[in-house]
């Protein structure tokens, strides 16, 4: 029995998936992150160097990281790509301070690589004729993260709080992404 709303290459369909769980974690974090940090007593100025530092060092390690997936295989840098965005979620989720949240922000914008990734397997594993649909596979996988995930932001912060909310949002993250390696092996 063949689903029309899941891809027949198993890479894209991995690829999307790993788009999908990318922009849910990302999406779910930033509508809780301020009231988070506000927690940590940060300013609101501090509050934007939080948001900033994600953005600076992603700027900075994605030429690296399309360097290193051309070398070593595109497979293993997706993999640390989600394996430092969970560590991050957890760090944040366990910050006994201000430091470990900037630590945390800056780790996964060091290792928020896993989108132009995505974007070279698709590159390299599709027909050319192929290639417009693959593209428009994981902007829509995109367009469901970025939408769902304020969304699933909201009722986890309102019954939850501030705390649990990110201690959910981490082990979600995680049981994501373990289910991603396992199919990417």
């Amino acid at each position: 029995m063949k689903f029309k709303f899941i891809p027949q290459d198993r890479n894209l369909f991995i690829i999307a998936l790993i788009a999908v769980v990318n922009m849910l974690g990302y999406g779910i974090i930033i509508p809780i992150l301020y009231a988070y940090s506000k927690k940590f007593g940060l300013s609101d100025f501090d509050n934007g160097l939080l948001f900033a530092i994600f953005s600076i060092c992603q700027f900075f390690s994605t030429p690296i990281i399309g360097r290193l997936s051309d070398k070593y295989g595109r497979r293993p840098l997706l993999l640390t790509s989600i394996i430092g965005t969970a560590i991050s979620f957890f760090m944040m989720a366990f910050a006994p301070n201000v430091l470990f949240l900037f630590f945390a922000r800056a780790l996964d914008g060091l290792t928020a690589g896993n989108i132009p990734v995505a974007f070279a397997v698709i590159s390299d594993t599709t027909k050319p004729e192929e290639r417009a649909k693959a593209f428009c596979l994981i902007g829509a996988a995109f367009s469901f993260g970025f939408i769902f995930g304020p969304a699933i932001s909201f009722c986890i912060y309102d019954r939850l709080g501030k705390c649990d909310a990110f201690y959910y949002c981490w082990s979600n993250y995680y049981d994501c992404c373990s289910f991603n390696c396992i199919l990417s092996t």
